[in-house]
C-alpha cells in the first residue's frame, strides 16, 4: 500500500509539468528565415487577426545573442514544420547553430508565430522517432510553449531538449467547446488515426467539461480513454494516474480501467503490484474473460520477476515476440576489475553453468538493434519522459557507483526531475542503454552468455561461477578471431598475454591472414602461424592455462590443420598438439562465445576419425556442457539445432564467418 501511494504521488508529480507563461519574446520574420527552413509559400503567418505577412516592418528585436532568451518562456502557434534530413541541405544549413555538432534526422524544425504576428524558426533536437510524422508532433496551428530558448541570430531559436517544448493546444479553436461528448468522440477518431497526442488533448478538454458539470461517471470513462492513449505513447506514469483516477470516479466495474492500470504498472516494472490490482479486479468480476487472461499473464510475470521462474525451452524454442518480466539474480554493481574507469556487474554467490542470472527488457522497443545515434538518443529521451523507472535508472547509471536497486523489478522508484540531454548522451555512449546487461564488461575469455529474444536480453552463467566474480562477456566471437582489448582501455588477460613479444608479431600476422578466405576457407598460412606459435610457447615455458587461452584464440588455424592440411598432401607438423587439447581449450575459455558450440561441433564432425574413442566421448560431453552454457534448461533444443546444421557448422569452423544464434535458427 505504501508503494502504491508513492506511485500515485509520483504520477501526480508527472502530470503537473505545465509551463506557465512568464514573459514573451518575439522574432522578426523574413523571407530568409522561411527559405532557410525550406518551407512552402504559405502567405500570411497566422489564422487570426494577429497574422502579418512575411517581411512586415515590425522593428528590430535586438542584436544576435547566444543567450538573449534564456530564462524566458516563448508562446506562439506553429506555422509549418519539417524533419531535418541528415546530410541534406537543411542539415548543412542548420549545423552551425549547434556549434558544429551533427544534426540528425531526429531534429524537428518549425516556424512559430507569437501573438503579435512575429515569427521565428525553432529547432528541436531528438524530437522525432525514425518513422514519425513531424506534422503530428508539431501540427500547423498548434499552440506551443518553449522554456529557456537560446538563439544565435535574429529569427532563429534552439532548445536543448524536446522536454523544453510543449504543445499546449493541438486544437486551439476547440478550447471553448463545452460539448464533452463531442470532444470525446473527436478524441476517439484521433485514436483510430493513431494520433494519440491530439487525442489526449481532446480527452483533456472533455474531462474539464465533465468535471465542471460534476458528472463523475462521464469523466471516468474519458479518463480511462486518455489513460489508454498515454499507454500507447509509453507514458506509463501518466497512464497509471489516469487509470487510477478513473477507477476512483467509476460508479460501476470498468474492466478497461483495471487493465490499463495493470499494464501501466507492468511498464513501470511493478509486476507484483500489477498482479495485486488484477487480483482485486478478479474478485470484483470473476466472469470477465479479459481480466482472467490478464490475471494469469500477470501471475507468470510476478513469478518471473521475483523468483526467476522462466520456461526457457518454450521461450527460446517458439517464434514471435515474447512477453517476459525483468529479473535480477544474485548480482551487485561495483567498480570493474577490467575497466579501470567504469563499473562492473558481480555475482554475490556461487552459480552453476547455465543458471539464469539476468533478464532485461529494453528501455524502448528495438533500442538494442538501433545503430543510428540520433535514433538511439531520441528513444532514450522518450523512455525517460514516459517512465519514472527509466529516469531513475538513467540517474543511477550516471553515478560513480550505480545503485542496483534502481534496476531490480518491483523496487520502489525514486522520483527524478527532468534529465539533461548530456546525461542521456553520456549513458548511451558508455553503456548503449540504461539497463543492467550493458554494465557487463568485455573479456576474450567470457564467463556469461547473452541470449537475445526479440529486444529482450537473457544472461546465463556459461561456466560455474564463484561468489565475487565479475560477469564478463565477449563483444565479438572470441573463438574466431583475435581481439584488441588493450586499444579500448580494457585489461583482458588473453590480450595482455598475446601482446608479449614475440607473440605480438604472430598475432598481427594472424589477424591479417584471418580476414582472408584463400583456399575456400582453408588458409594454410594460418597453419604456419599456429605452428610458429606452438614453438614459441614452448620456448617461453607458458603455463597450461596460458597455453589453453592462446590455443582458443587461434582455433581456426588448428581446425584448418586437422581438417585440411594433411588431406592436401602436406607433411605432418610434429609440434602441433593433439586435437583433444584444442577442444579442451575451447571448452575452458570460450564457453560464453555464441559460436563456440557450433565451431566445436563443426570441428568434431570434420576430424571425427582423428579422435580416440575415449577422447571422442570426452569431447561430446564438453559440447553438451556448452549447450547448457548457451541455453540453460533449454540445452536439448540448442543441441538439436546445431546437429541439424552440420554443414553450416563445418563451414563456420573453417571460414570464421559468424552464424546467427541457435535460438534464431529453425529447422
Amino acid at each position: 500500500m505504501e508503494l502504491l501511494l508513492a506511485l500515485r504521488e509520483n504520477a501526480r508529480h508527472c502530470l503537473s509539468g505545465m509551463w506557465r507563461l512568464a514573459s514573451a519574446a518575439s522574432y522578426r520574420v523574413t523571407d530568409a528565415t522561411m527559405e532557410l527552413m525550406g518551407l512552402p509559400q504559405i502567405g500570411e503567418l497566422g489564422k487570426g487577426p494577429a497574422g502579418m505577412p512575411r517581411g512586415s516592418s515590425v522593428g528590430e528585436i535586438g542584436k544576435d545573442s547566444e543567450s538573449g532568451f534564456q530564462g524566458k518562456l516563448v508562446r506562439g502557434r506553429t506555422i509549418d514544420s519539417i524533419r531535418c534530413v541528415e546530410g541534406g541541405a537543411s542539415s548543412k544549413k542548420f549545423s552551425w547553430i549547434f556549434s558544429g555538432r551533427p544534426i540528425h534526422r531526429n531534429t524537428a524544425v518549425f516556424a512559430l508565430e507569437d501573438e503579435r504576428g512575429m515569427a521565428s524558426c525553432v529547432m528541436v533536437p531528438f524530437a522525432l522517432l525514425p518513422e514519425e510524422d513531424v506534422t503530428r508532433v508539431f501540427p500547423r496551428g498548434a499552440e506551443v510553449v518553449i522554456k529557456d530558448p537560446s538563439s544565435r541570430m535574429i529569427s532563429m531559436m534552439q532548445v536543448r531538449s524536446p522536454s523544453l517544448v510543449e504543445v499546449v493546444a493541438y486544437f486551439p479553436e476547440l478550447m471553448a467547446c463545452r460539448d464533452a461528448a463531442w470532444l470525446r468522440e473527436l478524441g476517439d477518431k484521433e485514436v483510430e488515426r493513431k494520433n494519440f497526442r491530439a487525442a489526449i488533448e481532446l480527452y483533456s478538454n472533455s474531462i474539464g467539461v465533465f468535471c465542471q458539470a460534476a458528472q463523475g461517471q462521464g469523466s471516468a470513462l474519458v479518463l480511462s480513454s486518455r489513460a489508454e492513449a498515454w499507454l500507447q505513447l509509453k507514458h506509463y506514469d501518466r497512464a497509471f494516474a489516469d487509470a487510477d483516477a478513473a477507477l476512483a470516479c467509476c460508479e460501476s466495474f470498468h474492466a478497461a480501467s483495471w487493465l490499463t492500470k495493470a499494464q501501466a504498472l507492468t511498464g513501470l516494472h511493478h509486476y507484483s503490484i500489477a498482479f495485486d490490482v488484477l487480483k482485486q479486479a478478479m474478485e470484483l468480476s470473476p466472469d470477465s474473460a479479459e481480466i482472467t487472461k490478464a490475471y494469469q499473464e500477470s501471475l507468470i510475470r510476478k513469478e518471473q520477476s521475483e523468483n526467476g521462474v522462466f520456461d526457457l525451452p518454450r521461450l527460446l524454442g517458439q517464434e514471435g515476440d515474447h512477453s517476459m518480466a525483468d529479473f535480477v539474480g544474485p548480482l551487485e554493481l561495483a567498480p570493474s576489475r577490467v575497466d579501470s574507469d567504469g563499473i562492473g556487474l558481480f555475482i554475490t554467490r556461487d552459480a552453476k553453468r547455465g543458471e539464469l542470472l539476468l533478464v532485461s527488457n529494453p528501455s524502448w522497443d528495438n533500442l538494442h538493434l538501433t545503430r543510428e545515434w540520433g535514433d538511439k538518443i531520441t528513444m532514450l529521451v522518450r523512455a525517460c519522459a514516459g517512465s519514472s523507472r527509466t529516469r531513475s535508472r538513467m540517474v543511477a547509471m550516471g553515478e560513480e557507483v550505480a545503485r542496483i536497486d534502481a534496476f531490480r523489478p518491483n523496487s520502489r522508484i525514486k522520483v527524478t526531475e527532468e534529465l539533461q540531454i548530456s546525461l542521456i548522451e553520456e549513458v548511451a555512449h558508455n553503456h548503449a542503454d540504461c539497463t543492467l546487461p550493458f554494465c557487463i564488461n568485455h573479456s576474450c575469455t567470457p564467463n556469461v552468455y547473452w541470449c537475445h529474444r526479440g529486444g529482450i536480453i537473457l544472461v546465463l552463467a556459461s561456466r560455474d561461477l564463484e561468489a565475487g566474480e565479475e560477469l564478463l562477456k565477449s563483444y565479438y566471437n572470441c573463438s574466431l578471431r583475435l581481439g584488441s582489448c588493450l586499444s579500448i582501455g580494457l585489461h583482458c588477460e588473453r590480450c595482455l598475454l598475446q601482446s608479449r613479444p614475440p607473440l605480438d608479431g604472430i598475432a598481427a600476422r594472424y589477424q591479417a591472414e584471418n580476414r582472408s578466405e584463400e583456399g575456400g576457407g582453408a588458409n594454410f598460412k594460418l597453419v604456419e602461424l599456429v605452428s610458429e606459435l606452438e614453438r614459441e610457447m614452448r620456448k617461453m615455458e607458458l603455463s597450461e592455462e596460458e597455453t589453453m587461452q592462446l590455443r582458443c584464440a587461434y582455433f581456426r588455424g588448428y581446425a584448418t590443420y586437422y581438417a585440411r592440411w594433411k588431406s592436401h598432401g602436406r607433411d605432418e607438423l610434429p609440434e602441433m598438439p593433439e586435437p583433444v587439447l584444442v577442444f579442451g581449450a575451447m571448452h575452458r575459455f570460450a564457453s560464453g562465445d555464441g559460436n563456440a558450440l557450433r565451431v566445436m561441433f563443426g570441428f568434431h564432425s570434420l576430424i571425427h576419425g582423428e579422435l580416440s574413442p575415449c577422447d571422442d566421448e570426452r569431447v561430446r560431453q564438453w559440447m553438451l556442457e556448452l549447450s547448457v552454457s548457451s541455453a540453460g534448461s533449454a540445452w536439448e533444443a540448442a543441441w538439436e539445432s546445431v546437429v541439424a546444421r552440420r554443414d553450416e557448422c563445418e563451414k563456420l569452423c573453417l571460414s570464421g564467418v559468424p552464424a546467427p544464434p541457435w535460438e534464431n535458427l529453425r529447422r
